[in-house]
């Protein structure tokens, strides 16, 4: 299911939605340039369509969309949801060669909160 064979699903992203409700992805997205927002949505839809393989694996369930904006690059964090599902649950502006230690264990956390919930 992961390859980019013919008659392949393609995947949906949902947004880790915090119990306040907030969706700290799609606030980040939002609030960046027009131009870099389009750049952040043409890879996390490349990834949708073709599966984990477009992404890189960072540990565990963890995978990271990379995008290259106008002029800086950026990381979505996210995991398997299951039934077709991925979950966003970090962004942020990369500024060093690895991801952060605080945006993997934020990811770590939302994703146990967001399974506990019953997301996924």
């Amino acid at each position: 299911m992961e390859g980019g064979g013919q008659g392949r699903e393609q995947l949906a992203w949902i947004q880790y939605r915090s119990a306040s409700g907030r969706e700290p992805v799609a606030r980040f997205i939002g609030g960046l340039d027009r131009r870099d927002a389009i750049a952040i949505r043409a890879e996390m839809e490349k990834v949708a369509t073709v599966g984990r393989t477009a992404a890189r694996h960072l540990r565990g369930d963890l995978y990271e969309v990379r995008a290259s904006g106008r002029d800086a690059r950026f990381r979505v964090v996210f995991a398997s949801a299951g039934a077709g599902r991925l979950v966003a649950l970090a962004a942020f502006k990369k500024t060093s060669r690895r991801t952060p230690r605080q945006v993997m264990g934020l990811a770590e956390r939302r994703l146990r909160e967001f399974r506990q919930r019953g997301g996924g």
